[in-house]
């Protein structure tokens, strides 16, 4: 009576009412044997992780745990751990379960999976590659790309991405982790030609190709990053980065209106990116007529989210004295060039610069101190360098003309 009952609450999902009935046969037949005891409390302990309830499970479980191991009570009792959050009780059942049964993947799975999910990236690795050996599953072989990548081991994640791809080609996912890694090693022209391999397949890829617009940028080619952009903007509509880099693409192919427009339209969209706001605010000020107060106000904006940040403070400052020099506002423009070379010493152009401004305020004597100042640091032999060596004989005379020598006295 009882089976059949029991069969029509579990096949029904009465998961609560199989329990009920399993507790009623367990107490009304004390003379069970083991090997029924065993399989009725099983099915209880399926029926609990059916409910959630995962500590009854647990304790079921370990009222049947002899002293001998047992691999399907491990197994359910990781299982067990596992979903009630359990990590590492979960790992130390599969560990067991490990040692007895070395061949069985199945274990050595789960247990790098859940090494992974607690942040254990090396010993994720070093089962992820014993796993590998014997079979190489994408899963696996993602796992361990993923904590090479987390650990700070961009190479060996590369290896490993590589192989993933291998095994899962044209995998948007995949090549979007691995590029982020080739450009941040700055290997451009790969980047290039696997996310190009890619748009072969699948020329509007939402993933893909803003990564082939950014490594084109990166690269330089801002005009072929450009149509790339534009394409993406087709394609998605408005976002951030496709706003953002149509910006930059404009702004470094010194088209400042158009650049401009795409700023403003980023800025809309994150008001607190403080290279967005840098870069708006020099694409407002870069003529006289429109370094207006917008203008000054962005760059006061970004000088107060970036003070810690010297090189963008130095950008900033730079940004503010080129918009004053445009302007031809040159007291302003040196103060800010100064401020500019105070957070970036390497930026030595500032000193040339602020040489011709106060040569443009006929403050001869300074003017000669910053191109000095700037020859001492400059490569001899370049443009630049010779420009200023030029700047200086011009503005000797206008010195020698503006201040003549005192006359040698006569002898009589």
């Amino acid at each position: 009576m009882y089976g059949q009952e029991l069969e029509s609450a579990i096949n029904g999902y009465n998961f609560q009412k199989a329990v009920a009935i399993i507790d009623t046969l367990l107490s009304d037949n004390p003379t069970l044997d083991s090997a029924k005891v065993r399989s009725l409390s099983l099915q209880k302990v399926k029926c609990l992780k059916k409910l959630y309830k995962y500590n009854d499970a647990i304790t079921t479980i370990s009222s049947l745990m002899g002293p001998a191991p047992d691999n399907e009570l491990l197994n359910e009792l990781a299982e067990c751990h596992t979903l009630n959050g359990n990590l590492e009780d979960a790992v130390s059942c599969y560990s067991l379960l490990s040692i007895t049964n070395p061949d069985n993947l199945y274990y050595q799975i789960q247990k790098c999976g859940l090494l992974y999910k607690m942040d254990n990236y090396n010993e994720a690795i070093d089962i992820g590659k014993e796993i590998i050996a014997k079979d190489s599953i994408p899963a696996i072989v993602s796992i361990v790309a993923n904590s090479y990548n987390l650990a700070d081991q961009p190479d060996s994640a590369v290896v490993y991405y590589y192989k993933l791809l291998s095994l899962t080609p044209f995998n948007d996912k995949v090549i979007s982790k691995l590029s982020n890694l080739l450009l941040l090693d700055k290997q451009y022209d790969t980047v290039i030609n696997l996310t190009q391999q890619y748009l072969e397949q699948d020329s509007t890829n939402l993933i893909i190709n803003p990564i082939y617009g950014l490594a084109l940028h990166l690269k330089g080619n801002y005009p072929l990053s450009h149509e790339v952009f534009t394409k993406q903007l087709e394609l998605d509509g408005d976002s951030f980065m496709t706003y953002y880099y149509l910006g930059m693409n404009n702004f470094l192919m010194n088209n400042m209106f158009k650049a401009e427009k795409e700023f403003e339209k980023a800025y809309l969209i994150d008001s607190l990116n403080v290279n967005v706001i840098y870069h708006l605010a020099y694409s407002k000020g870069w003529q006289k007529y429109k370094f207006d107060e917008e203008a000054k106000r962005l760059y006061d904006k970004a000088l107060s989210m970036l003070q810690p940040d010297s090189l963008m403070v130095s950008k900033i400052y730079t940004g503010y004295a080129v918009a004053y020099f445009g302007s031809r506002q040159y007291k302003d423009a040196i103060t800010y060039y100064k401020l500019g070379y105070q957070y970036d010493n390497t930026s030595i152009t500032n000193l040339s610069t602020i040489g011709y401004c106060y040569k443009q305020l006929k403050d001869y004597k300074s003017a000669i101190d910053y191109y000095k100042r700037f020859l001492s640091k400059a490569k001899p032999g370049t443009k630049s360098y010779q420009f200023v060596e030029k700047s200086i004989e011009l503005v000797n005379g206008k010195l020698f003309m503006e201040e003549p020598p005192e006359p040698k006295a006569v002898k009589k």
